[in-house]
C-alpha cells in the first residue's frame, strides 16, 4: 500500500505544483484528492477575501466624494426603477 503525501505535498499540489509521484497519488486516491480540492476551495475563499480588501481599500483612497455620490444616486434610481416594475 503506497503511503498518503504529506499535508505539504498536497498543498503544492492544491497549488499546482508538487512531485509528478504526488499528483499521481491524488489523481488516483480518492481520500487525497478529497484533501486537495478542500485545499483549492480554502486558498480560492482565502484569495477572494484578500482581493475584497484590496479592493475596498483602492475605493477608499480613490473615490472622491462627488464619486460617491453619483453611485449613490444611480443606485437610488435603479432601485426606484425596478420597484416600479422596469428593470435597468
Amino acid at each position: 500500500m503506497t503511503r498518503h503525501p504529506s499535508e505539504e505535498c498536497l498543498l503544492a499540489v492544491a497549488e499546482g505544483g508538487g512531485r509528478e509521484a504526488d499528483r499521481a497519488h491524488v489523481a488516483a486516491c480518492a481520500e487525497c484528492g478529497s484533501r486537495v480540492e478542500e485545499a483549492r476551495a480554502s486558498l480560492s475563499r482565502e484569495a477572494a477575501g484578500i482581493a475584497a480588501e484590496l479592493a475596498i481599500e483602492l475605493l477608499e483612497k480613490e473615490l472622491t466624494d462627488a464619486d460617491r455620490e453619483r453611485i449613490f444616486t444611480s443606485t437610488l434610481e435603479r432601485l426606484k426603477a425596478r420597484a416600479a416594475g422596469g428593470v435597468q
